[in-house]
């Protein structure tokens, strides 16, 4: 996570972009540009448009009360003073609803495009180191649900949550947890502080990290009658931890956090494609790897933290490679994905909130394709300040 020098907010305030709107104003030919590569669904000329406006507005505002106010010192004219009253709360309402839609659109504007992110579809994306040998075999490979079913560490059982829910047992069950517990001590030995955080979070938390947590699209399952969310990714928690604090270059800074947590995913509009066994299902869980840092900083953190995956993967005798990934689509990143979410198999894709993505991708061999997994990726500042003083 880069962090900027950003305003604070309490949890019940919804989030509020942190987009420079002079700097998209006055590079809107570029912004454009993103929107158009990333193909979001942002409008950045809707939005500096709704800025000019919304400045124009204040200024008005502001010349209205200090006229109220001279007239209150000065005992003047009551109608003038009545009129201009009326005058300022239409304004101020203007003004309010101005706000909020500029916020809304200015939430849908991507991040900027890391420059040495490959542009196109995935098939553009680029290789950059293979670790490992691709397995070969005398016989025909089973894939993971046909192992899983005949060693009975794996059932699918529609009986307790419905259709694309896995219930791990027996070694199955034990295997997921020794992985986590080498993951995580592994990270421990690194220098993570590590946390086993809350699987809900506030929605403006989820909504800070660039999902979209409303919707007949999203992704994100809610809990009835509350602002929270069952977390989609661990990332959500740990950046919700430091919110609304003031973090210090020279002592807390770059800041290394992981964490093991429960993932739901609605994976609305996903039925039918790469939903056998561990694919697209509703709940998984993983360990996440998160780092606080400067603008400065955030290429050297990359790089550490992508060796701390492939050093992971290469223990584990993975064969995989380090991809470059294409920016696609609204999800379009700079990051890390290595062989992505313990194998269950989700297509490399970066959020509006992602910078960029690199992919450390695993060979299926029944498949003959790479996996999709781990990840590392550049996150909004969701309410973090930094401070370059002690």
């Amino acid at each position: 996570m880069m962090l900027g020098r950003v305003c604070r907010r309490s949890f019940s305030t919804p989030i509020k972009s942190r987009l420079d709107f002079k700097a998209l104003s006055a590079n809107l030919d570029d912004a454009i540009k993103n929107v158009a590569v990333r193909k979001s669904g942002g409008d950045p000329a809707r939005v500096a448009s709704l800025y000019t406006k919304l400045g124009s507005a204040t200024n008005k505002v502001y010349r209205l009360r200090q006229e109220r106010n001279l007239l209150s010192k000065q005992s003047g004219d009551i109608e003038r003073g009545r009129a201009l009253k009326a005058e300022l709360t239409d304004l101020e309402a203007s003004l309010e609803t101005l706000t909020h839609e500029l916020e809304r659109e200015a939430l849908l504007i991507p991040n900027h495009t890391h420059p040495d992110s490959p542009v196109g579809p995935e098939e553009n994306s680029v290789v950059i180191r293979t670790i490992g040998t691709k397995p070969t075999f005398d016989f025909e490979p089973k894939d993971h649900f046909e192992l899983a079913t005949h060693l009975d560490i794996l059932e699918m059982n529609t009986k307790i949550a419905g259709a694309r829910f896995a219930t791990l047992k027996n070694e199955g069950a034990l295997l997921e947890l020794a992985l986590v517990h080498w993951s995580m001590a592994k990270l421990r030995a690194k220098g993570f502080q590590v946390h086993l955080p809350p699987d809900v979070a506030h929605s403006a938390m989820v909504e800070g990290c660039g999902f979209q947590p409303r919707g007949d699209a999203t992704q994100v399952y809610s809990i009835a009658n509350t602002d929270l969310c069952l977390v989609g990714t661990a990332e959500i928690p740990l950046a919700a931890m430091f919110s609304d604090t003031v973090l210090h270059t020279t002592k807390d800074l770059p800041k290394k956090v992981a964490a093991f947590g429960h993932c739901f995913r609605t994976e609305v509009g996903h039925g039918g494609k790469d939903t056998k066994g561990l694919y697209r299902i509703h709940q998984f869980s993983k360990v996440e790897m998160f780092a606080y840092c400067t603008l400065e900083d955030a290429e050297k953190l990359m790089d550490e933290l992508l060796a701390v995956q492939v050093e992971m993967v290469s223990e584990l005798g993975l064969h995989c490679q380090v991809l470059h990934s294409a920016r696609r689509g609204r999800n379009c990143c700079h990051g890390i994905d290595v062989g992505r979410r313990h194998g269950h198999g989700r297509p490399r894709r970066a959020g509006v909130s992602k910078m960029g993505h690199l992919g450390v991708d695993a060979w299926a061999p029944k498949l003959q394709r790479d996996l999709k997994s781990v990840q590392l990726h550049r996150l909004p500042s969701s309410s973090i300040e930094y401070s370059p003083q002690d």
